[in-house]
């Protein structure tokens, strides 16, 4: 039985989105060839530019799908979910998002004395204790 070709292959990939388990099944189907989850994961590895832009286009599928959900559902409850997953990712400048972004300002941080920092802890709930030790 021949080997799938290198464009059957990427067909089968894009197809796939990317997804090794997917693809297998794929190419079972498609062109009737066996082939391990392995084998397509050593072969997708040995070119990761392609294997990059099947993820990137995955990526544009879902926020083309997210963007559908946030400007055109007629539910109001996938319109504020949708518009507020999208905020939190792409808008925590503004003050969106659940997380909380502790940076230096652009400026090295400073390195942190743990030690010094125990010690001081120890000693706040010790106060006979000298807290300059």
């Amino acid at each position: 039985m021949a080997k799938v070709s290198d464009i059957e292959f990427w067909h089968a990939m894009r197809e796939s989105s990317g997804l090794y388990s997917r693809a297998v099944q794929y190419i079972k189907e498609h062109y009737n060839q066996d082939i391990t989850r392995q084998s397509v994961r050593e072969r997708a590895l040995k070119d990761e530019a392609q294997l990059l832009d099947i993820r990137e286009e995955v990526k544009d599928k879902a926020e083309g799908t997210l963007m559908d959900l946030m400007e055109n559902s007629d539910q109001d409850q996938v319109r504020f979910r949708s518009s507020t997953y999208v905020l939190d990712r792409l808008a925590k400048e503004r003050g969106y998002g659940e997380t909380v972004d502790v940076t230096s300002g652009g400026e090295q941080l400073k390195p942190v004395d743990i030690t010094q920092i125990i010690k001081n802890f120890i000693n706040a709930g010790n106060p006979q204790t000298d807290p300059s030790v």
